[in-house]
Order: structure tokens, then C-alpha cells, then sequence
């Protein structure tokens, strides 16, 4: 199969999904910070009759005779809430206070009160409640928000009054910021891989901000290498050239688009002007993204995001149901988006359908699920097996494995005269139609008499039938159309097709040729076709959004078989290296090199970046890196395993292990390869000079003279070349201040090497000496 997730890495093909996902929920709601969280803050407080004690509101109030507590406060656990921490007498008022340290307070602040049952909240003596504090709210929680002109610099007062009427007592508060100074639109892009083109994010400041001439902008990609989201490399600042336009602007311009750079990207803008102390601030937008679409194009109505199609996948079908999607992968799984997409249901299926309310998909068992809002059980498909499904208003058909009709649901447009006999296709909406096996169409359903069936056009064998709002168009064995009912399905199109579909007010076709035909109401200018044209198109039946794959699915077609990947390789600066990839497929392969996840361009010093053999010749610093190829065929992509590129030094033989008795000198030495232009011996890190105890400390042989036991310790070799530096393995040396033996072999120190040094050796061992 073709999805993303197969014959990939995980981690390109995981930000794929994350960007997608998070671009989903992006418009939805803002991020946020909490600055005070549930049942964790210390509080000023005091008790006191209802009433008492005006004016503590006041920021100047002095609280320091007040008892320091810790949220919650009462007597009970509020439903939902964290039990008590603190006490709170039933029938008196509870006066509590905070400061809250604001280094620049440019973001909406919103206090989030349960209480049990009346709560009054000031920031710096301004009353932010606006009398909505009134009314039993444990269970729920108010939420009052705070001004920006409210808030200042430095210590900001937050002061309460709960009063309880008796009973049960409960307060707790947190304090969230919501970061929406800086947005970006839109939050998804879906680019077709066959017809690219340039994406744009545009950036702007909430409505009112105070300073929007005094604002720098940044862009910046998310650093795919890097699994933190708060690492100093989580975010990449990009750059205009080839690329990317606009870095340093509002808006940012894609201009080539691929799937290196389908990674969330965020705008961060920086200004002066909102910190009273002058200092800067930053601020970062959600994230967004784009997706490289492999088969199909959307175009029509974007009900929150219907067409926002997720990259690098395959797709057999996507259909539509109010403002959700639902698309059916190559490999059999499912995935939705939307408005209101609820979990599709796992596992692999075969085909699937949208109706007004909800789906329901045909497991590859046969059997079939249907999920959504089930209105009159629109998708609730009985048990069986089925070859197709049709959900509707109300109610849904089905053709089971043995070719019969099935219905379901309340409503009558479906389960009146349910035709008898063997059907390979079916289409329901106010009027029903299906296709029996021998070609015939025929119409059916309460709304057209709640008579028998009748058969329409029954010189003409159909192959499938596809209806809208008052409307069919069925495409005959042939390759022509016919049409049923008023207006669309009377002006169909001459010709010969491939494929038709049919919206809520609209039908569109693919010509044998490839190309693209529509009518009704417009759906805006036709996508364009990719070379060999569009294969087949899917509309939902209640959406006004259509869909035309390029390929049929890949699931009948093999996979592409990496036989032999990069090595990781060192040469000598300004060398030539190489890098190479064996591989084999269905179809034609592409290539594309990459370095630290970046595609490669073609120099004069870089060739091959998009074949199976890359070559860099005058090897440099900056050549050095993680290199990686992408193979890509009609039907899906493979990336290659990572292999390290170096010109720094090497180090062919490592220094060894010695015992150096006093008065003794020893030579320690390497050898090291790729023209180093320094060498430095170290001692336990530690650089090492010329004198009566060392020399040679920056050859590749060092002379160790044993004057002192503290000369003991690690050495190692730091070579240095024109593209960077190696260290080399950390050699233990032990020097003796005479009285043990010369020799490192006389272990026991009598003079001579024999068998009873071995002996004691392998005794001290056992030992753990």
C-alpha cells in the first residue's frame, strides 16, 4: 500500500501527521499558558461576615496580618473539584489575594472561578466580573476576562470575595493567557503534488494592538530532527533564496513546496513597545502547515476545512458528511478532518459513504460500520455482509454480498418497495436507484409514488448511478451519460467518460481524455490535470465539494525495494565524496538527495542530487552532515536510512594503555589521517605544555617521564583540520613512583616476568581488585 506511514521513516512521516493535525485544531482554539493553576497557588485570605472588610480589592491594601492558604477552600469537594485544602465556614465570605508577576502583559488574561455560590473578582482594584458572578456554579466554572489596559508590568493584584448562603462551601481559581496577539491564515494548505504551486501564510495582530508599526517579523520552520518543542533547535528561522520569500514579513511565501518542507511553520513577531521597562518581547504564533497531496485534488465549497486534504498519503476515496471529511487510504485505514471529525474507526475497510448526518464504511470482511450523528439511525447498517452502502437523511441502503437490497432507518423513502433481484450498484437520496446485475437501472423509493420499481433507459446497460438534490446521472457501459429527474440530470454532457459524481447542486465528470467537465452550480475554476489526466471523481452527496484522483489505488502494485543503502562516509577536505542508492519498483523511480533533511541543489560542486549516485567534490566544512535520498514513483515515496558525511580527522590507531614507573619516559602516540593542522595531548581535558615531564604534546607522539604518581590519569589527542576537530579515545596511563614494578607485566614486583604474575593478576580480578 501507499500510506505515508509505510516504506518511510517514522519521524518524516510522524511531523506529516503532527503538522496536520495541529493546523486541524489551530483555528479552534488558541494556545494557552497557565500562570496559576487548580489547587496549587498560595493565597492571602481571611473570613469574615458577608459584607465586611470594603476596599481590600484595593492593590495598595495591606494584607500581611492575613493567613497564608492553599486553594481549594470550603468544607466539601464541589462536584468535579479537588477536595478542600483549606477551610471555609458555611454562611460567611471568603476574601482571598494574589500577586501575579507580569513581565509584559500583552497577552488576554482570563480567571477561571468554581464556587459555591457567589463570587466577586478584581485585577488591580478593576471589578472583572461584570455582575456575572452571581448563581450556584460548582460543577461548572465562571470565566471572567481581564483587560489588557487592566494589567500592568511587575505585581498584578488578583483579590476575591466568595460568599456562601450556606450549606456547602467551595472556592478555587486558576489564571490562563491566551496567546493570540500574532495569527497566521490560513492554517492548512493542501498542494497537489502533480500540479504544485506556491504556498502563502499571512501573519497579522490581534484587532487594536497599540503599536502595529513597530513590529519585526520572523518566520521559522519546525526543526524536524529535534523531538523537543522547547529546545533553543526546536524552531529554524528560514531565509529568502530559492525557497522561501518573505522571511522577514507578514507574509511568508512557499515558493517550492515538497515534502522536506511540509513541517509546521509559526511567525514570531518581536516589538519594544508593549513592555513599560522598553525591554523586547517575542511572541509566536500557532503553528501551520501545508501537505503534499499525492492523488487527488479538492476544490468547491470549504466548510472548515473540508478540502484541507493531509499530505503524503494515498487515497482510494474521500467523501463528505456537513463539514467533516473522511478519507479511505490506500492501505484500508481511515482518517477524517473537519469541523466536527470524530475518530474514525480503526482498522481496514474497503469502501465508504457519506450521508446527511454521518458515515458508514464496509470493513474487509464485508461487514459495515457506520459512526457520526445517527439521526433516525442513518448509520446504523444492520449485520450481514455488504458490496456497497448508502447512508442518506434518515436512513441508508445497502446491497448485501449476494446482490439483494437492504434497508434501514425510519424513514419511509427507504423502506417502501424495496426492488427485489441481484444489484451492483445504488444511489439514495429523496429518490432511490440501483443497478441490477444485468445492467438494467431502475428508480424506486416513497417519492416516486411508493409504486413498484421502474426501470429507466432500458435499452442502455449502466455500470454505476449517482444522484444529488432532485437529480440522477448514470454512466453507461459505454462510457455516455444519461440523466434523471429535473434540471442537472437533463442537461448532462456529450461525449465519453471515465468516471461522474454527483453534489448536492452540481455533477462533474472525467472525459476519457483525462480533462475535466462540470455543471450546475459553480464550484470555482476546474483544478488542471496532471500528465495522463484525472482517473476518477467523488462529490458528496450532501456537500458542494468535489474530488478528482489522478491514479486509481496502489494497492495492487508492489513496493519500492531499497537493496542498497548510503554508507557513512569520511574523505579528506577538499576530497571528492560519494554517496549511492540501489533500488527497484513498479514504476520509474525519482531521487532526491538531501542533506540534514533538506532537498539538495544542483552546483558546480554538488552533481547527481537527483539520481541513484551523488558526488561533492573540494569537500568543506559545510558539506558535513546527514545525508538521506527520497525515491519517489506515481504511487508513493520511500526515504533511504541516514548516512554521516565527515572531512574532519581520523584516527587509524589510538593511543594505548601504559604503566610508567618512576624515572621512566614512554612514548604514547597515534595515527591520525586528513591533514590535521593542530594537535594537542590533553590530561583529564586539560591541555598539556612542554617540560621535564612532557614532550611532544603536540606531535602524534607524546613522551610521558614518570616523575610523579599524580601524573596518573586519562590522555587523549585533539586533531584539528579544516573541518572541525576529533578527539581521540581516552588512554589510561599509570605512573609509579619507583618502589612498584618496572615492568607493567612483573605484577608482583620481584624483577621478573613469570606465571605467578599471571596468577596474582587474575586473583586480584576475581576479587575485584
Amino acid at each position: 500500500m501507499s500510506d505515508t506511514m509505510r516504506g518511510r521513516g517514522w519521524r518524516a512521516a510522524a511531523w506529516r501527521m503532527v503538522a496536520f493535525a495541529a493546523a486541524m485544531v489551530a483555528g479552534a482554539a488558541a494556545k494557552a499558558d497557565t500562570l496559576v493553576p487548580w489547587a496549587d497557588s498560595t493565597w492571602k485570605y481571611v473570613v469574615v461576615a458577608p459584607g465586611e472588610q470594603q476596599g481590600f480589592e484595593s492593590p495598595s491594601f495591606d494584607d500581611s496580618e492575613w493567613t497564608a492558604g492553599r486553594a481549594p477552600f470550603g468544607t466539601q469537594t464541589c462536584s468535579g473539584g479537588t477536595a478542600p485544602a483549606t477551610g471555609w465556614p458555611a454562611n460567611t465570605s471568603l476574601l482571598a489575594r494574589m500577586r501575579l508577576n507580569l513581565s509584559c502583559p500583552t497577552d488576554e488574561i482570563f480567571v477561571r472561578v468554581v464556587v459555591d455560590d457567589r463570587i466577586q473578582v478584581w485585577v488591580n482594584g478593576l471589578d472583572v466580573t461584570n455582575s456575572q458572578g452571581s448563581g450556584h456554579a460548582c460543577g461548572n466554572s465562571f470565566v471572567f476576562q481581564v483587560p489588557r489596559e487592566a494589567l500592568i508590568a511587575g505585581d498584578n493584584t488578583i483579590a476575591v470575595r466568595a460568599t456562601d448562603f450556606g450549606g456547602l462551601t467551595y472556592f478555587d481559581a486558576s489564571v490562563t493567557t491566551s496567546l493570540s496577539i500574532v495569527s497566521v491564515t490560513p492554517a492548512y494548505v493542501s498542494v497537489p503534488t502533480f500540479n504544485p504551486s506556491s504556498v502563502e501564510f499571512h501573519a497579522s495582530l490581534y484587532s487594536g494592538f497599540p503599536c502595529p508599526e513597530a513590529v519585526a517579523w520572523r518566520w521559522q520552520r519546525r526543526n524536524p530532527t529535534v523531538d523537543s518543542e522547547v529546545a533553543s533547535d526546536s524552531w529554524l528561522n528560514v531565509e529568502d533564496g530559492a525557497t522561501y520569500s518573505g522571511s522577514a514579513t507578514a507574509t511568508l511565501t512557499i515558493l517550492t513546496p515538497n515534502e522536506d518542507l511540509a513541517v509546521p511553520h509559526r511567525c514570531v513577531m518581536e516589538t519594544t513597545c508593549l513592555c513599560s521597562s522598553g525591554a523586547a518581547s517575542k511572541h509566536a504564533s500557532a503553528a501551520v502547515s501545508f501537505g503534499m497531496v499525492w492523488n487527488v485534488a479538492a476544490w468547491g465549497a470549504d466548510w472548515n476545512g473540508q478540502r484541507a486534504i493531509p499530505g503524503g498519503v494515498t487515497f482510494d476515496q474521500i467523501v463528505c458528511s456537513g463539514s467533516t471529511s473522511v478519507g479511505l487510504r490506500a492501505d484500508g485505514t481511515l482518517i477524517a478532518w473537519g469541523a466536527s471529525a470524530s475518530s474514525a474507526p480503526t482498522g481496514r475497510f474497503v469502501s465508504l459513504a457519506g450521508g446527511w448526518h454521518g458515515f458508514v464504511a464496509i470493513r474487509d470482511n464485508g461487514t459495515a460500520v457506520g459512526w457520526g450523528d445517527a439521526y433516525h439511525c442513518a448509520t446504523c447498517p444492520p449485520a450481514g455482509t455488504f458490496r456497497k452502502v448508502a447512508p442518506a437523511f434518515a436512513g441508508g441502503m445497502g446491497i448485501r454480498t449476494d446482490g439483494t437490497l437492504v434497508s434501514w432507518g425510519s424513514s419511509g423513502i427507504y423502506t417502501s418497495n424495496v426492488p427485489q433481484g441481484r444489484f451492483v450498484d445504488l444511489a439514495v437520496n429523496d429518490v432511490c436507484y440501483a443497478i441490477r446485475e444485468d445492467g438494467i437501472a431502475v428508480r424506486f423509493g416513497a417519492r416516486t409514488g411508493d409504486g413498484p420499481a421502474v426501470e429507466i433507459y432500458p435499452d442502455t446497460r449502466f455500470v454505476s448511478v449517482h444522484v444529488g438534490n432532485g437529480f440522477a446521472v448514470l454512466l453507461a457501459a459505454d462510457g455516455t451519460l444519461r440523466g434523471d429527474g429535473g434540471g442537472l440530470g437533463s442537461s448532462v454532457p456529450s461525449g465519453t467518460f471515465r468516471s461522474v459524481a454527483a453534489g448536492y447542486d452540481f455533477a462533474v465528470a472525467v472525459r476519457t481524455d483525462g480533462s475535466l467537465v462540470h455543471w450546475g452550480a459553480s464550484l470555482g475554476p476546474l483544478p488542471l490535470p496532471p500528465p495522463g489526466g484525472f482517473r476518477r471523481v467523488s462529490a458528496g452527496t450532501f456537500s458542494s465539494t468535489a474530488f478528482a484522483f489522478t491514479s486509481d489505488a496502489c494497492a495492487d502494485l508492489g513496493n519500492i525495494a531499497i537493496t542498497q543503502q548510503p554508507q557513512n562516509t569520511t574523505v579528506l577536505p577538499i576530497a571528492i565524496a560519494t554517496f549511492s542508492v540501489e533500488a527497484a519498483g513498479p514504476m520509474q523511480l525519482t531521487y532526491q538527495w538531501r542533506r540534514n533533511g533538506l532537498s539538495l541543489a544542483g552546483s558546480s560542486r554538488v552533481s547527481g542530487v537527483d539520481g541513484p549516485v551523488l558526488f561533492i567534490s573540494g569537500m568543506r566544512r559545510e558539506d558535513q552532515g546527514r545525508y538521506d535520498c527520497v525515491l519517489t514513483d506515481a504511487c508513493r515515496r520511500v526515504v533511504t536510512s541516514g548516512a554521516e558525511l565527515s572531512c574532519r580527522p581520523v584516527f587509524q590507531r589510538e593511543p594505548s594503555n601504559a604503566m610508567i614507573a618512576g624515572g621512566q619516559s614512554v612514548p604514547i602516540d597515534v595515527e591520525v589521517t586528513g591533514f590535521p593542522t593542530s594537535l594537542q595531548w590533553r590530561k583529564d581535558g586539560v591541555p598539556l605544555r612542554d617540560s621535564a615531564s612532557y614532550s611532544g604534546v603536540n606531535t602524534a607522539t607524546l613522551w610521558i617521564t614518570g616523575n610523579d604518581p599524580n601524573q596518573s590519569g586519562s590522555y587523549d589527542l585533539v586533531a584539528v583540520n579544516a573541518c572541525g576537530s576529533t578527539a581521540s579515545t581516552k588512554a589510561t596511563i599509570i605512573v609509579t613512583d619507583g618502589s612498584g614494578p618496572a615492568c607493567p607485566g612483573d605484577f608482583n614486583g620481584d624483577g621478573g616476568v613469570d606465571g605467578l604474575d599471571l596468577f596474582l593478576f587474575f586473583e586480584n580480578w576475581e576479587q575485584g581488585c
